[in-house]
């Protein structure tokens, strides 16, 4: 089964949201406890974009999904790959969210190690009421959360670094 694992890590141990996804990845691989419990794990995984997605007008992301499903379905087999619906969704995307540049946030590939750029991010007052927030009040079976200090408040977290782990055992 596959879960979710936010890791939230002092800002000290990365510049950029590369050597934070690095510092994850290496931090996931040398931790004993983790590893007993995962047979492999990567950054982003089928959660990349997630800290995105959140961020974004919900009503919005609706209607774009709703309209890609109508439009082109959401399936994908040998006529219509992963690659062809990567790029009619970051078409789409535009006309709901001109002002988004970045990869587009569907059919990504969800097995590169370090994911995606997006895939770590500092935690900012809206990532944390809509994520961290949620997280650390509602036991969401699926996803885990792992903070450096337990008992950091709003505060303490925000200006931290959050990274989406994809793991399964």
């Amino acid at each position: 089964m596959h879960y979710r694992y936010i890791v939230v890590f002092d800002k000290e141990n990365a510049a950029t949201s590369k050597e934070a996804r690095k510092f994850v990845y290496n931090y996931l691989e040398n931790d004993k406890d983790f590893n007993s419990q995962a047979d492999w794990a990567v950054i982003g995984g089928r959660w990349s974009g997630i800290l995105t997605k959140i961020k974004l007008n919900q009503e919005k992301l609706k209607q774009f999904e709703k309209e890609f499903e109508k439009i082109y379905g959401f399936w994908t087999n040998k006529d219509n790959s992963e690659t062809r619906r990567h790029t009619q969704a970051k078409e789409l995307f535009k006309k709901y969210f001109e002002e988004y540049k970045d990869e587009p946030l569907y059919f990504r590939n969800t097995y590169l190690d370090l994911g995606y750029e997006d895939d770590a991010q500092i935690i900012d007052e809206e990532l944390y009421e809509k994520l961290i927030k949620k997280l650390t009040k509602e036991k969401d079976p699926e996803s885990y959360l792992d903070i450096e200090d337990e008992k950091l408040d709003k505060e303490q977290m925000i200006g931290r670094w959050c990274a989406v782990v994809d793991y399964h055992n």
